[in-house]
């Protein structure tokens, strides 16, 4: 019934959660990896058979993922990052909320983002992105559901079980290029809202990790931000082919014509600028900040630094958050929330596990 698709990159340790947690599951795994290099070759003999490990390095992880569509052949397919996990109990509540809501594209419960402590023993949780709770996109019209998604925007889809053909759609969407890192996401989300509803269960699903920053590659400037680029008149024509794209893209697969999907599209995400900071950065910090980043992937390479600087989170003790959790109605399975965690302890990046 469900594909779940885990692009990962340099972080071959924590690949060893997702081998833990899903090889007993009913579902299908393919493991996306464009790392310096690839996994062990006794490692990926050992996988279990619902585990599929494909080794790319030459392409960024929307590309990677693209040239790999062709394998998943369930009704549903849900993306994954490397460091985390979706508890199964609620995939299978997704599963079975997308089977009796036809209208409904994609479906995801609450995150909850975790940190390991430094003993490796401990484990910090907490509730995140309380938006969550009430971002449910169930207008009828197409252009009032992607308005409403992006002016109250939460990354509610694109981590979600989708159905299979609008996931396929929505990942072609974040496909087309741009100079801006962020693009991708936001295209995959407005591809999302056109496509159908999204609905958010309120059971905690996606455990969000913080142990680690986000991946950077070269040339990729992560301070050059989606409203830096949307705003800037040097991309001007960049940002006009882009959405133009991606409404041909969409117009394909729908009814709606191209001009209507253009309209709508760069209506939303006007009232996702307008919500996004002022700040405006100088050409040269770009520059800069590419730069840094090249010089920084490369020490990092020389190194062989695959651990992550430590970011700050505002959790509290594991046991305190179950608690409050439990009374609060928001775990549907306690065996399967327990069972998760305990793999995110065992494979903490200060544990004697560390390979």
């Amino acid at each position: 019934m469900l594909t779940l698709i885990i692009p990962t990159y340099n972080r071959h340790y924590y690949l060893n959660r997702i081998f833990d947690y899903y090889s007993n599951s009913d579902f299908k795994v393919i493991i996306a990896d464009g790392s310096d290099s690839p996994l062990d070759k006794t490692k990926v003999q050992s996988l279990a058979k619902n585990i599929t490990y494909c080794y790319d390095k030459s392409v960024d992880p929307v590309l990677r993922m693209t040239k790999l569509l062709h394998l998943i052949d369930t009704p549903y397919t849900c993306m994954l990052s490397d460091d985390e996990l979706h508890l199964c109990s609620i995939l299978e509540e997704s599963l079975r909320f997308l089977e009796t809501h036809k209208d409904y594209l994609s479906c995801i419960g609450l995150p909850i983002g975790f940190q390991n402590g430094a003993g490796g023993s401990d484990i910090n949780v907490n509730l995140i992105y309380p938006e969550f709770k009430n971002h449910i996109v169930d207008q009828t019209l197409f252009s009032d559901r992607l308005r409403y998604h992006l002016d109250q925007y939460e990354p509610s889809s694109i981590y979600g079980v989708q159905r299979t053909p609008e996931f396929k759609l929505a990942l072609a969407s974040s496909n087309v290029r741009t100079s801006c890192v962020y693009a991708p996401e936001i295209a995959f989300e407005l591809a999302s809202a056109v496509l159908g509803k999204i609905h958010v269960l309120q059971k905690v699903s996606w455990l969000r990790s913080f142990d680690n920053p986000a991946v950077q590659t070269k040339n990729w400037n992560r301070k050059f931000r989606f409203h830096h680029w949307f705003n800037d008149p040097k991309y001007l024509n960049e940002k006009n082919s882009w959405i133009a794209e991606i409404s041909k893209l969409l117009s394909a697969h729908t009814k709606i014509s191209i001009s209507e999907l253009n309209i709508a599209i760069e209506s939303a995400l006007n009232c996702y600028i307008e919500k996004s900071p002022k700040d405006k950065l100088n050409p040269l910090k770009v520059r800069v900040g590419n730069i840094k980043s090249s010089i920084k992937g490369k020490i990092k390479t020389l190194l062989k630094r695959n651990q992550a600087t430590k970011i700050i989170f505002d959790g509290h003790p594991l046991t305190q958050v179950r608690n409050d959790l439990m009374k609060s109605d928001h775990i549907l399975n306690l065996k399967d929330f327990d069972f998760a965690f305990s793999i995110l302890q065992k494979y903490s990046p200060h544990s004697n596990n560390q390979t």
